[in-house]
């Protein structure tokens, strides 16, 4: 039983430590054209990165989270 519980506290110490590596920035923006217009249903997505994409709005703003580095 105190053998499986040391196993247990090394997994929890283990994998908070990994998440505490793996933080990811919030990027925000606008989106406009040549004239300043928001452009509206833009696709921002990060190059290299599969998925997590953000959408623009009505204002052309869009929020999304990046790796850190």
């Amino acid at each position: 039983m105190i053998q499986k519980r040391k196993w247990l506290i090394a997994l929890c110490m283990l994998l908070t430590s990994s998440l505490a590596w793996a933080q990811d920035i919030t990027v925000k923006g606008t989106v406009v054209d040549q004239t300043s217009e928001p452009l509206i249903g833009v696709t921002v997505s990060i190059d290299g990165q599969a998925g997590g994409g953000a959408v623009t709005d009505f204002n052309g703003n869009y929020t999304i989270k990046a790796p850190s580095n």
